[in-house]
């Protein structure tokens, strides 16, 4: 028996700029003809025209091509797929008819010999898939490329042309394979086809679809389990979302950003513009009882381990966490987070934790001995930790943290204090879209105290630099400023200021990163969670000293106030907190019968809450103690019988 095999390669022809850019496809008969084909996406499956002119469907060896010049010219129709609800595809090829004419194969008029349509039924599927499909043609297929598309005729097959009075036109007596590498038009790792038809794999649907996926605009999907403390709430999530969306990305689509799907429960929201819920696509948990409340250990330490240490966090606890709550099938789409009380054995370790640089996962912490973080930390921590996740360091592509001009919230800066830019009342947290110039630069081999820092930036912003002293200043540009932290009056004259903690390397040029044009948005093999890059650029900010620093830098050492009240309620009693401060609340923790409930007073963005009066429901019976923070730590409490 005669064998057909069809290959089909695929090259793109445009940029991802425009909207489904053409891909150019080959397809070589067994007989080493080829047809080419410009192959565009459509609403409901995909379309193919001619390259160029052809004369050719020699789908079988030793057939004869039609006499006369019956010829396709380029642009003719020549491929239809229309995708059926369960992913797969009706096909239409435009074939040729090849009738038997008086003196056998090839001997009829060129008028008998019309392109007329042939169906079938088709899938995509991987290298195994299709090696299954077809042992017979293993040898011939291409040895690069993992995708390919399986076509199976609507029709039994027809006999070997040689043998027969007619040859079926374009059926198969072989099931053919085309090699069709998917297309990711707008570059986020998630190939068009996952993002209209859904990702199949091991009998599995993931309906990304109905997940919001976009062809056409970058997607970024992210499982979050928490506990019922350390949850995040909607207006954080939503802040999350803005963070990413309000970023300079461009998209096929034409609108930037990128989109962050965070299922973090049920009546979490998909996306920011439907406002629809995840419901029962949901796997994330927003109470999830087995998160421990102090996460794995760090090796060779009872508590934290030294603020100069190169030590991570165990991460075998993560590994098996995300294993077991991460569906397999999800693990190639979404990256997993875990949002815990403590890291570690101590209640004042670190902010959070990535394995390595680049990842499929990582945790992060909420409280500071006993007292929850604020929803703008919250904010900067998770965008912190989510950037290492997407393969950004603390310098940006350089492990050199707290460079003043780098202005991202990798930068530990700018992590919990955010960005802010002359005259403005709030900060913000982002990460930086600027490209590293001479004009940005600071040399500091060459600083003067009387001029400041001379850059050329993007509006004006307010700077800070690192200070051993803790204190880490906010400056303006071009302004006398004390960069060696002396606390003396500025000293003119060009000299070399170190303004990192790098003293080991001496004064060295700090430049800025453009982190938006590096995001890694593919989520790395599983292996990601507990690998890669140790050290530097994977440590994380120390909580506690990150809030002295910020208690420092707006000269804020008096502690919030707080009264407690406690009143029966319809389901027990009802606390009344009155709090005050004259910087910015951070949160309220209740506790009362064992339990304890947490408030996040001052909004992840906008401008920070002084005054606030919240209620919450205790048990019947029991004394009731409340822990409030303000922005930078400070603490006050108070109790009630």
């Amino acid at each position: 028996m005669r064998r057909a095999l069809l290959l089909l390669t695929a090259t793109l022809l445009a940029s991802t700029s425009a909207r489904a850019a053409p891909v150019l496809w080959s397809l070589a008969s067994s007989t080493g003809r080829v047809v080419t084909l410009d192959v565009t996406r459509t609403p409901t499956g995909y379309s193919g025209v001619l390259h160029e002119p052809t004369d050719l469907w020699a789908n079988y060896r030793r057939a004869v091509p039609c006499p006369g010049p019956a010829v396709l010219p380029a642009g003719s129709p020549f491929l239809t797929m229309t995708r059926r609800p369960d992913g797969t595809f009706d096909l239409t090829l435009n074939t040729r008819e090849y009738p038997i004419g008086p003196a056998g194969l090839g001997s009829a008029p060129a008028s008998d010999c019309p392109f007329q349509p042939v169906h079938h039924h088709g899938y995509f599927a991987d290298r195994a898939a299709a090696v299954a499909a077809d042992r017979a043609q293993v040898g011939l297929l291409p040895p690069e490329g993992d995708t390919f598309l399986i076509l199976e005729p609507t029709r039994e097959p027809c006999p070997v042309p040689e043998d027969a009075t007619h040859t079926c036109a374009g059926v198969f007596p072989r099931v053919p394979l085309l090699f069709a590498p998917m297309v990711d038009t707008d570059d986020d790792g998630l190939f068009d086809e996952w993002e209209l038809g859904g990702l199949r794999a091991g009998g599995q649907v993931l309906d990304l679809p109905a997940m919001g996926a976009n062809p056409d605009h970058k997607d970024l999907f992210v499982q979050i389990d928490a506990t019922a403390e350390t949850a995040y709430t909607t207006e954080e999530l939503s802040a999350f979302m803005v963070a990413l969306a309000d970023l300079p990305v461009s998209n096929p689509d034409g609108h930037p950003g990128i989109a962050l799907h965070l299922d973090a429960g049920p009546n979490s929201k998909l996306d920011l513009r439907s406002g629809r819920t995840w419901g029962a696509l949901a796997r994330g948990d927003p109470a999830h009882a087995s998160l421990p409340e102090h996460f794995s250990a760090y090796p060779g330490t009872a508590g934290c381990p030294p603020d100069t240490s190169d030590v991570d966090l165990e991460p075998a606890p993560f590994r098996e966490l995300m294993a077991r709550r991460l569906d397999p099938i999800r693990a190639r789409v979404f990256r997993y987070v875990a949002v815990v009380k403590y890291l570690g054995a101590s209640d004042d370790c670190f902010t959070g934790q990535n394995w390595g640089v680049y990842t499929s996962g990582f945790v992060v912490s909420d409280f500071v001995s006993g007292t929850a973080s604020s929803s703008p930390h919250r904010l900067g921590t998770f965008l912190h930790e989510l950037g290492h996740s997407l393969g950004l360091l603390h310098g940006g592509d350089v492990r050199d943290n707290y460079k003043p001009n780098y202005l991202s919230v990798m930068n530990y800066l700018y992590q919990l204090a955010g960005l802010r830019r002359a005259g403005d009342l709030q900060a913000r947290y982002t990460y930086s879209a600027t490209e590293p110039t001479p004009t940005n630069s600071v040399d500091e081999a060459h600083l003067d105290e009387a001029v400041g820092v001379r850059l050329v930036m993007p509006v004006e912003p307010l700077l800070k630099h690192y200070c051993s002293s803790d204190s880490t200043p906010w400056f303006r540009l071009n302004r006398p400023e004390d960069l060696d932290c002396s606390g003396l009056p500025v000293v003119p004259g060009v000299r070399a200021i170190d303004l990192t903690p790098d003293n080991h390397r001496g004064a060295t040029v700090l430049r800025t990163f453009n982190d938006v044009a590096h995001l890694k948005l593919p989520v790395p093999p599983a292996s990601g969670a507990g690998g890669g890059a140790r050290g530097a650029a994977t440590e994380s900010l120390r909580w506690g000293d990150a809030l002295h620093r910020l208690a420092t830098d707006v000269n804020d050492r008096t502690p919030p106030t707080v009264r407690l009240a406690v009143r029966p309620g319809s389901g027990g009693r009802v606390a009344t907190v009155t709090t005050h401060d004259d910087v910015g609340l951070g949160s309220l923790v209740v506790t009362s019968g064992g339990q304890e409930k947490v408030v996040r007073l001052s909004p992840p963005t906008g401008d920070a809450r002084r005054d606030s009066t919240s209620t919450v429901d205790v048990p019947a019976a029991g004394p009731v103690s409340v822990v409030v923070s303000d922005l930078v730590g400070h603490t006050a409490r108070a109790s009630a019988p």
